[in-house]
């Protein structure tokens, strides 16, 4: 499935539903682990070096650059940067 980005891979988040993954590509690629399909991929501003997942009802990351953290709402495909 990580396949699917253009570089190299920087982090990833596994739970039961999904899988999720940051690239040096400035991608974010969310898989759905049961279908074995990318479910979602989101263009972002800088690399991802970190994340931390919430499978809360409102899909919602957090992914941290280098200097920058962002607070991602992949339902609505958009971030905001938080620091």
């Amino acid at each position: 499935m990580l396949k699917s980005h253009t570089r190299s891979v920087l982090c990833v988040h596994v739970d039961d539903d999904v899988i999720v993954s940051g690239s040096e590509d400035k991608t974010l690629r969310i898989f759905d682990r049961k279908a074995g399909k990318l479910w979602k991929t989101l263009q972002l501003p800088s690399p991802a070096f970190s994340l931390h997942y919430w499978n809360d009802g409102y899909s919602l990351l957090r992914v941290a650059g280098r200097e920058s953290i962002y607070y991602i709402d992949t339902t609505a495909n958009s971030y905001k940067l938080i620091k």
